[in-house]
């Protein structure tokens, strides 16, 4: 006969299983309690502190005012969302984000939009880079060139962009002007009659014609004729410049023979 092997089923040991879950059981309870147990701590914490970040002209108590929260609030029962759109109703402020620290305070962080020139209507406002229009605050003091001859600009809102091709021509010219390092150099960028741009230089206040293209090189042109020509004291004797001609500045001199010169750059 032959030799057969008969395989005998061995039993399962149930010691580790057991283990594993004894192990298992206390852990997930213990995580449930716990959720349970932060869920209602949270739900008793209360607002007894204001943090605000980013306030450069508003003030910080302003800030808290405009979300409305109030102090002693449950926490967990602020919108967030609801708070952070409270804030950007202001057309000061550009971002905002509202969080809490947790064990009593929130914390309000905010970019402020910054004004870049003053625009002239019925009266004088505040402007930022993104043609956006800013009110005027008496804490808020600058030293900004003039935007001058906008039509409509009375019709616009505070805190909405004035949707007018003038504004952000003229922005363009000052943002060409900063990169050439002349923004500080300009009174004023006047929109004449039939869109021609006009800029009046702070030193005298000497007029100066620059049409409405090639911006960026005609004031590369203006810097350097302004660096190689005019010395201090000089700029008086000025009575125009014309930048309208390629490669070239026109020059009015304010002098008895009334002469112009033209001087390649």
């Amino acid at each position: 006969m032959e030799n057969e092997t008969v395989n005998i089923p061995r039993k399962k040991k149930q010691g580790k299983s057991n283990l594993h879950l004894w192990v298992t059981i206390p852990i997930v309870l213990g995580s449930i309690a716990l959720g349970v147990y932060a869920v209602q701590w949270k739900s008793q914490l209360i607002v007894e502190r204001f943090i605000v970040d980013g306030a450069r002209h508003l003030q910080a108590r302003e800030i808290v005012t405009m979300s409305e929260i109030k102090p002693q609030s449950h926490i967990d029962e602020i919108d967030w969302n609801d708070v952070e759109a409270k804030l950007l109703e202001h057309p000061l402020i550009k971002w905002a984000e509202v969080e809490s620290q947790l064990p009593d305070a929130m914390r309000i962080t905010i970019i402020e939009r910054e004004p870049f020139a003053v625009v002239s209507g019925k009266s004088l406002l505040y402007i930022d880079s993104e043609a956006v229009l800013l009110p005027r605050l008496p804490a808020m003091q600058f030293d900004l060139p003039l935007i001058s001859g906008i039509e409509g600009i009375d019709k616009i809102s505070l805190g909405k962009q004035a949707p007018i091709p003038d504004i952000f021509l003229a922005i363009e010219v000052l943002k060409e002007a900063k990169t050439v390092g002349w923004y500080h150099s300009i009174s004023e960028v006047k929109i004449g009659a039939g869109g021609e741009i006009m800029l009046f230089a702070m030193d005298s206040g000497v007029p100066i014609f620059i049409g409405r293209d090639d911006i960026a090189a005609k004031l590369a042109r203006l810097q350097t004729f302004w660096k190689n020509y005019v010395k201090d004291g000089t700029a008086s004797q000025l009575k125009y410049l014309d930048l309208r001609f390629d490669g070239q500045v026109v020059v009015k001199w304010d002098r008895l023979n009334n002469q112009t010169t033209r001087i390649p750059l």
